[in-house]
């Protein structure tokens, strides 16, 4: 009876064993799949996060590409044929963009001009007072601003001056009077600095000299004058060494 008893509880533990020892093992099987699934899940979630950040990096990009590019190619050609010439799928042809994009940034031709030329007065306006801001002798800073006169308006055509003030394009010509205004009275305060350092003659009418310093724009342009100084930057100096010296040696 003893040995019996023994018996059913020695295959009962080995039972019981058995049945732990695959029920754990059933228990890891499951517990490594939803690893393994939990894993793949991340991985997924985790690339399309990336892939969904760098499109939206990449579209980012691109729009701003695109504005700027609008921007470029509208100034082109109104530089080039005025503004009421170029049409708005001109410019989108230019720029080698659909008009659907165009109008994604800009109600009309109008509002690009008026980009356009905020553009091209800042750049003028951060371009001078990087010239005004350098540690050099005023007749360095005179020479880099005949320069930069040169290089703001060299493509404009007629057209462009002609459409901006015979049209009915109050805010550009706004903007551009108010840009000639800051330009005019920065130069007169850097001329008044120049003559108190000595560096400009006292008895000198200041505006005078301002008026003279345009005209060297237009003398920039003169076809005999480029003929004879096959450089630009040579007949640049040139004018303005005899601007501030004169022939006297």
């Amino acid at each position: 009876m003893s040995i019996n008893i023994i018996e059913y509880k020695m295959e009962l533990l080995h039972y019981l064993s058995k049945t732990n020892i695959l029920s754990l093992c059933q228990y890891m099987r499951i517990f490594l799949t939803m690893l393994k699934i939990m894993l793949l899940l991340y991985i997924n979630v985790t690339f399309f996060v990336t892939l969904y950040n760098i499109s939206n990096i990449i579209v980012m990009k691109s729009d701003m590409t695109s504005h700027d590019i609008i921007i470029k190619s509208a100034k082109k050609l109104f530089w080039k044929y005025g503004i009421h010439k170029v049409r708005v799928e001109e410019i989108c042809k230019e720029a080698s963009i659909s008009k659907m994009t165009f109008y994604r940034y800009f109600k009309n031709k109008d509002e690009v001009a008026e980009k356009v030329i905020e553009n091209f007065t800042q750049s003028y306006l951060d371009n001078y007072q990087r010239i005004m801001d350098n540690d050099v002798p005023f007749k360095f800073k005179a020479q880099k601003l005949v320069e930069l006169e040169h290089e703001t308006v060299i493509g404009i055509s007629q057209e462009f001056i002609k459409d901006i003030y015979q049209k009915d394009h109050n805010k550009l010509i706004d903007k551009l009077e108010n840009f000639r205004n800051t330009v005019i009275s920065d130069m007169m305060f850097e001329f008044k600095q120049a003559q108190i350092k000595g560096e400009i003659r006292k008895d000198l009418n200041l505006d005078f000299m301002l008026y003279m310093l345009n005209d060297i724009n237009d003398k920039i342009l003169d076809e005999k004058l480029n003929k004879m100084f096959p450089k630009k930057e040579d007949l640049i100096m040139q004018l303005t060494n005899f601007f501030f010296y004169g022939i006297l040696p």
